[in-house]
Order: structure tokens, then sequence, then C-alpha cells
């Protein structure tokens, strides 16, 4: 029968290790239940945690201890801890990003099934021509430039997505970052947003916000939130500067095209549309199987260079 020990803190047993060498002898045994504030305080002031090269982000952890194993366990699962909440941040990245997709697709297979049935229609109401070869050559070298239009506009939809997703999102959510792969200094900007709000949710489980680190870290994510929407607002204007003079040089050829039959100029604005969506569909499908592989195999970005290994200091 084991007797129950009652505390105001709670209830409990005390058992004996099966391997341990205690001989009763008849005299009480004291222990010493520590306040969990305080034992997490005295563990954070022996424990320091070094940046080992200024130009990478390899750290170097140390913990003192007096007890030899104990000071390798308390390393060792600090490590574990950070690599296990590292897959949890970017599971949840992950999956941010699936929604974000999940939706625009909702949105894009209505239209592209719209654009199918206004074909559909078209072609059952009307029995498109033949046009003359040199109207053929320039429909040929105006679908040219509308190709690179079209193109110009995919990377528009994506970059009018992020914008949307930062609009309405959570300030304490992760961007996701995998659809502005296209433009390196904004999945950059991203990167590092996200870093600091992951610094900042593990500050935050030991400060308050009121703690000058806190503090900073906001004040840090404030400025990199609106360096993001206006490096979105730059992109997105480039891309339609860019697609405005690729319009420019197709409209050289629209007059050439008057006498292709007004039903052919219809049935290709209608197809290229279509195409447009359709690129735009299986690109989002794309990412979506990536970051659904991410899920399936969740790898923490964190390497461990050394086991944790207790070195012996001399006063």
């Amino acid at each position: 029968m084991v007797d129950l020990v009652t505390a105001p803190f709670g209830t409990f047993t005390i058992n004996a290790k099966e391997a341990s060498e205690y001989e009763d002898n008849g005299k009480p045994l004291y222990f010493t239940i520590l306040d969990t504030d305080r034992v997490i305080g005295e563990f954070l002031e022996n424990l320091s945690i070094d940046l080992i090269n200024l130009d990478g982000n390899l750290l170097g952890i140390r913990f003192l201890s007096i007890n030899k194993k104990k000071g390798e366990d308390v390393v060792a699962g600090l490590i574990e801890t950070y690599v296990e909440e590292m897959i949890k941040y970017e599971n949840e990245l992950a999956e941010n990003t699936i929604k974000m997709i999940d939706n625009r697709l909702k949105l894009l297979s209505g239209e592209i099934e719209g654009v199918e049935k206004s074909v559909e229609k078209f072609k059952t109401s009307n029995d498109p021509t033949n046009v003359t070869d040199n109207a053929r050559l320039y429909i040929a070298q105006a679908n040219d430039y509308k190709k690179l239009i079209s193109d110009y506009q995919t990377e528009i939809n994506v970059i009018n997505s992020i914008e949307m997703y930062l609009q309405q999102g959570n300030p304490d959510t992760p961007i996701p970052a995998s659809l502005s792969a296209n433009d390196p200094s904004l999945t950059g900007m991203i990167d590092q947003y996200n870093e600091t709000l992951l610094q900042k949710g593990q500050m935050a489980q030991s400060a308050s916000s009121a703690n000058p680190i806190i503090v900073n870290l906001d004040r840090t994510l404030n400025d990199l939130g609106k360096a993001i929407v206006e490096n979105v607002r730059s992109a997105k204007n480039r891309l339609l500067i860019a697609q405005r003079n690729q319009q420019s040089n197709a409209n050289k050829y629209q007059a050439q095209i008057a006498k292709v039959p007004s039903m052919e100029r219809q049935l290709v604005d209608i197809s290229r549309d279509k195409s447009t969506k359709e690129g735009l569909y299986l690109y989002l499908l794309q990412k979506r199987e990536e970051e659904v592989l991410s899920l399936a195999a969740p790898v923490s970005s964190t390497r461990i260079v050394s086991l944790p290994k207790a070195r012996k200091f001399s006063c």
C-alpha cells in the first residue's frame, strides 16, 4: 500500500528507484519542493547563449551546474524543445500558406468553369472561319506579346494574394513566403519578419510585454511590416509597368488584325483569359503540393553541430 502525501499545492506519492541503494535506517527523510518560477529563474541565470560566428547563425549554449549529468541533460532538453518548437512553427507557416492557397484555388476553379462554359457557348452559337495567311501571322505575333502579358498577370495575381493576406492577416501570425519565390528581396524580408516573430514568441514565454527586448522586437516587426507592404506595392507597380510595355507592343499588331472576323477575335480573347487563369491555378497547385509535402515529412531547419558535453571549470 502506498501512502498519499497531502500538501497545500496537491497530493502525491514518493517511491524509491528500483536500482536504488538506499537502506531504511528508521530516520525520517526530508524533501525540498521549490517554486516553479524560482527554479526557472535560477536555470536562466546559469544559462547563456552566444553567437559563435558573427556572419553565420551558429549558436553556443552553456549551462553552469554542479552536476555533470544534470547539466548535459538540461542543454539536451533545451535543444530538443527548440527543435520541436521550430517544427511546430514551420508547420504552422505551411498550414497558413495551404489555407490561403485553398481559398484562392476555390475562387479560380469557379472562374475557370465560367470561362469554359463561355467557350462552349461561343462555339455552339458560331462557326469560326479561317483567316488569311497574313492575318494569321499578325495574330501569332500579337499572341506572343499577349502570352508575356498573361505571364505578368500571373505574377501580379500572386502579388495581389500576398497583399490581401497582409491586409487581412494577424500581426502575430507568420507570413507565407513561398508564393514570393520570384522576388528574392520580398522573400528575404518576409523570412526576416517571420524569424523576428518567432524570436518574440520565444521571449514572450519568459518575459512581459514591457520587457525592453520585447518592445524592441515589436518595433522591428512594425518596421518590417511597413517595409514588406511597401515592397509588395513596388513589385506590383514594376510588374504593371512591364505588362503595359508588352501591351503597347501587342497593340501595334491590332490594326493589322482588323480583317480577322469578329467572332475569331472574341474566341482568342476568351481562350487567353482561360489560359491566364489555368496558369495561375497550376502554379498554386504546385505550391500547395510543396507545402503538403513539408507537412508530411516535418524536418526542422535546425542542425546540431555537437552534442552537449560537460566541462570542468576551476575557480
